[in-house]
């Protein structure tokens, strides 16, 4: 636990000083890394095709990315079984589970929250944090709940991030007074330059749907 604890840790600094919020970067590097290497790995292992059979195959977005590794013997194996299984199963109602991939970053995304509110705890963990990007509002309110409400790391948390959000809202502001006619001759700095589609990833919550059953 402690060993996958301290690569998770190194995984969050890492991303937080890229751009975006680092929980989504992390799900989804991870995600692409297992869609590159899950036909290469899995596709003969019984317990994977069944898995895959019932949730008839992945979903439109997993397809996708399994589809950019290539391996067209693997694609063929695993998708003439499907197309077996789906056509002997025409006109029967049954439930149909969900993309194993999307699992995949249901359980990452657990376990990346909860791993960010324990090392929020930290010194060295948190001046990245407070130096890199933001937590989109989503996971900012999914690591809240695992901090105590009247705890310093809970409050640390709350103040920084809002800090960092005060911060784009000024640039967006910055956006809208300078697209005036009378501030038009004023140049964008560094910062309002990409603003409005930082502003955007705060946002989306691409993960909402995996949450579902949860």
């Amino acid at each position: 636990m402690q060993k996958e604890k301290d690569l998770v840790r190194l995984a969050l600094l890492s991303e937080m000083k890229r751009q975006g919020c680092p929980v989504c970067r992390l799900i989804d590097k991870r995600s692409t890394e297992r869609a590159k290497t899950v036909l290469s790995e899995s596709v003969l292992d019984t317990e994977f095709r069944k898995d895959f059979l019932d949730a008839q195959g992945f979903c439109g977005l997993h397809a996708e990315k399994v589809l950019e590794g290539g391996r067209p013997l693997s694609h063929a194996i695993l998708y003439q079984s499907l197309m077996g299984h789906m056509r002997r199963n025409l006109g029967k109602r049954r439930k149909k589970d969900s993309c194993l991939l999307c699992e995949l970053e249901r359980t990452n995304e657990e376990a990346y929250v909860r791993f960010f509110a324990q090392c929020s705890s930290e010194k060295d963990f948190f001046e990245v944090y407070r130096e890199g990007s933001p937590l989109c509002f989503c996971h900012l309110e999914m690591t809240l709940k695992h901090l105590r409400r009247e705890s310093p790391e809970r409050k640390g948390l709350l103040e920084t991030t809002n800090q960092k959000y005060d911060a784009l809202f000024e640039d967006l502001e910055g956006i809208k007074r300078k697209s005036r006619h009378e501030h038009a001759h004023e140049a964008w700095t560094k910062s309002e330059q990409d603003a409005w589609k930082r502003v955007v990833r705060l946002f989306t919550d691409p993960y909402a749907y995996r949450r579902k059953k949860g």
